[in-house]
């Protein structure tokens, strides 16, 4: 009951809502490399990590299969099955001897979905547990992360797909969830982008034109925020208006306004 009051999505529970969610959980013991859930197979049960540490795979990639990102004590896993058709889109891994807290559909959808929105589930698990495991957000107050949470949206890239090119307008805060993007400059890759990195931002600031052109080269998702909101949300932190301040100076080589 203490962890679940601590998680971005049960923290909101009553208190009688909690002790019924507390009722429905069975807690399960993995060994190191064993399998909680792989990617392509149904689902029907969310996971909280209680102890130990696991890892989200990426299946039918070159390092077959690829760790994308890696969960410990609160974090959430499974959810996007319940609410996308019972399909999992990654697998999931033990790194280490773990214990996980597992939540049945039917529970999740009475205890839990009955209270938020399918938004507010995608903003509490998908967007706000992985700004707090990336070290541009991992430092961010609780309003800051939900305030970007809220204006931020998914974008999923095929290999191959430009982002933008050289010289074009671009209206968007781009944050790579994971896969792997190509800054591309006279027809040369200059540099490689990975979970947690991010680009957009000089553009959006200035509202100028792309100076490179970025190009997915393995299946890719990011977060987008759109100049307006990107715009509000560093008004609204002065503290995080100057750290993007800062490092679109850096990358500029000279003061970015």
């Amino acid at each position: 009951a203490e962890l679940l009051s601590q998680t971005l999505l049960f923290r909101n529970l009553e208190a009688e809502e909690l002790k019924a969610t507390v009722g429905a959980i069975q807690a399960e013991q993995f060994n190191a490399g064993a399998y909680v859930v792989r990617e392509g197979e149904p689902g029907d049960r969310l996971y909280i990590v209680y102890s130990g540490r696991v890892e989200v795979l990426r299946e039918g990639t070159v390092n077959d299969p690829e760790p994308i990102a890696e969960l410990q004590r609160g974090d959430i896993f499974g959810e996007m099955a319940l609410l996308e058709g019972g399909i999992r889109r990654r697998s999931v891994r033990c790194v280490t001897p773990s214990v996980l807290l597992s939540l049945g559909k039917w529970e999740f959808d009475s205890l839990v979905f009955s209270r938020l929105s399918r938004k507010g589930i995608v903003d509490a698990v998908q967007k706000i547990g992985f700004l707090r495991r990336i070290p541009l957000s991992r430092h961010w107050s609780p309003h800051a992360l939900t305030a970007f949470a809220r204006c931020a949206e998914f974008r999923d890239l095929a290999p191959g797909e430009v982002v933008f090119r050289t010289g074009a307008i671009n209206p968007f805060f781009h944050l790579v969830q994971e896969g792997e993007l190509e800054v591309v400059k006279d027809g040369k890759v200059v540099a490689k982008l990975g979970t947690g990195e991010f680009f957009g931002e000089i553009s959006v600031l200035q509202d100028s034109a792309a100076s490179a052109t970025i190009i997915a080269k393995i299946p890719t998702r990011c977060l987008l925020v759109g100049r307006p909101d990107f715009l509000k949300f560093m008004s609204n932190d002065f503290i995080i208006g100057l750290l993007f301040e800062e490092i679109g100076s850096k990358r500029l080589g000279e003061p970015i306004f």
